[in-house]
């Protein structure tokens, strides 16, 4: 069927315009990397020379879409992707083929993805990311991807939900063949206030499609819900899932597990301002594995919410909840409450503040009390200036006189003089108090962002930052980017990029080159939507002996409607 969908994708996308909406796309690409490097020969000897690699690649993509009525929608897909180096025997091709259909009552989606690859592989302990080509040698690789999908949905009755994956992988100089299929089926239902739900997967593996043996990896489940609204202003619903997984094949020793989830949840309004929550919830696990275990989790919690006015609100909680360790388990109880207030102190000044505080005990230990509290604040300073600011503190304490501060605050000050320039300046502290020297420290981060626009068709942009790392605010890593942007007009676009930091890192534009400093221009045309043209160049670590630059050029052909 997968096959089937891409024969079918590339034929209609062969039709005349009038046979349905129709639109693809052409883009051909070439790039070149020069970079500098060591060649290390098999009598151990090295020398320095410049590697260059070059490579075309192409994309095809087309697709077709009609609809037949109201509610029958057809849609069929066709991409080739292929890249091919220059004096270089590497190479990949990835076609693909998605046929989908969709109506309300069923539908389904088939798709096929086979890769045909030939890489230069070097051979083990050549040593060096680049070696000698004596040392190296050609791999073919070839894998397959078929995916199936389909649901039906009659009108009353159970929606079931069907999908089929196939990972194939073709034998090779470095790997076996092997196969997996992974099949999923999910059945739900829902009439009222009632939910019913099913489902079953398994995963088989083996070396070849055609000698799959049973699955390795299964699992059922099963589960109900159950929704009920006595009032307007209350709630109330009950679920329940059960799940059994089963790994391992048949005729050895399997991991099993089986699980049972239940959870009761209710809610009632009391007044306006005034609302209630409650909530039960508890698992029992089984597992069969060597040995035998068993164990059972629950969570009980009731919470209450009151707002007296639209700025000021309140929330209280408390329940117990299970608490695993290596001594086992024991019910853990907790309550906390909540205070909040949001609003404008002046007609130029707005402002938060959060304050919480949570006890936290069982019977084996003592009881452990944290205080959170946080507030910000913006300031309009006056108009095109305007200033930020934040703090938060969390404290941790227990019976034994222990006590953790987490806290951190940040400043930002936001300058508009005119509407085309916005610069922006930002600080940000990070701090950890505890009577543990090892878990003590602090870090520390600036920031300078400027964003220019002298005129309509151009943009400048600059960056300047620093940051540490705790406990002692090191190492310290700064960054500078800046970056320029040009658009005359008639479809032209002229960039250009360049980006400093103080430690190596890799770049997106340039591949698997990583380097401290990089520069770029860029230089796009696309006079109308059919077509495009661009061209680039990328040079890292500028003047240096490391030094890489990167080329390419692109066109670009869009048709249909």
């Amino acid at each position: 069927m997968a096959w089937a969908a891409l024969g079918l994708a590339m034929i209609l996308c062969l039709w005349p315009v009038g046979a349905g909406a129709q639109t693809g796309s052409l883009e051909f690409k070439y790039q070149r990397l020069e970079l500098q490097g060591r060649v290390f020969h098999p009598d151990g000897s090295a020398s320095d020379t410049t590697f260059v690699r070059s490579f075309w690649t192409q994309n095809y993509l087309a697709s077709v879409t009609r609809r037949f009525g109201n509610q029958l929608f057809l849609a069929v897909q066709g991409q080739y992707d292929r890249q091919s180096f220059i004096d270089r025997n590497e190479r990949s091709e990835t076609p693909y083929g998605q046929f989908r259909l969709a109506h309300p009552v069923v539908g389904l989606i088939a798709s096929y993805r086979p890769t045909i690859a030939t890489r230069q592989v070097a051979a083990i302990g050549s040593g060096g990311g680049v070696v000698d080509t004596g040392a190296v040698r050609t791999v073919g690789f070839r894998s397959e991807q078929s995916v199936v999908s389909a649901y039906v949905s009659p009108a009353r009755l159970p929606r079931v939900d069907l999908s089929w994956i196939r990972l194939h992988h073709a034998p090779d100089a470095l790997s076996a063949e092997n196969t997996q299929d992974t099949r999923n089926a999910r059945m739900g239902w829902t009439r009222g206030p009632l939910n019913l739900r099913a489902g079953y997967g398994d995963v088989s593996q083996g070396i070849r499609p055609s000698s799959l043996g049973a699955p390795v990896q299964r699992y059922y489940d099963a589960g109900l819900g159950l929704g009920v609204v006595p009032r307007p202003n209350a709630g109330l619903r009950l679920d329940y899932d059960a799940r059994r997984f089963v790994r391992g094949p048949s005729g050895t020793i399997q991991n099993r597990v089986l699980t049972q989830a239940a959870s009761l949840s209710g809610s009632y309004q009391q007044t306006p301002k005034l609302g209630w929550n409650v909530s039960y919830n508890l698992q029992h696990t089984e597992q069969e594995y060597l040995l035998s275990s068993r164990f059972t989790d629950q969570e009980a919690q009731l919470l209450g919410s009151w707002r007296p006015t639209p700025v000021l609100g309140l929330q209280g909680s408390a329940g117990a909840r299970t608490l695993r360790s290596g001594r086992g388990s024991e019910l853990q109880r907790f309550v906390s409450s909540t205070a909040s207030m949001r609003g404008r102190v002046r007609p130029d000044w707005d402002a938060d503040a959060t304050v919480s505080q949570s006890l936290t005990w069982n019977p084996r230990e003592s009881v452990v009390a944290t205080t959170q509290a946080r507030t910000s604040s913006k300031w309009r300073l006056r108009r095109g200036l305007e200033a930020g600011g934040d703090y938060q503190v969390s404290v941790d304490r227990n019976a034994s006189a222990s006590r953790r501060v987490v806290s951190q605050w940040s400043l930002s000050l936001t300058a508009s003089p005119w509407r085309s320039f916005r610069a922006r300046l930002g600080e940000h502290r990070y701090q950890i108090r505890s009577g543990d020297s090892l878990a003590a420290g602090s870090s520390r981060s600036r920031t300078v962002e400027v964003r220019w626009t002298p005129f309509r068709t151009l943009e400048m942009l600059g960056n300047v930052s620093s940051s540490g790392v705790p406990p002692r605010n090191d190492p310290r890593t700064t960054s500078t980017t800046a970056s320029v942007q040009w658009s005359p007009g008639a479809g032209i676009q002229v960039s250009g990029n360049y980006a400093r930091t103080s430690s190596a890192q890799s770049n997106a534009l340039v591949s698997l080159v990583p380097g401290r400093e990089l520069a770029g221009a860029r230089v796009a045309w696309g006079p109308g939507r059919r077509w495009a043209v661009s061209g680039g160049l990328t040079v890292v670590e500028p003047n240096r002996s490391t030094e890489a630059r990167q080329y390419d050029a692109s066109y670009t052909y869009r048709f249909g409607r």
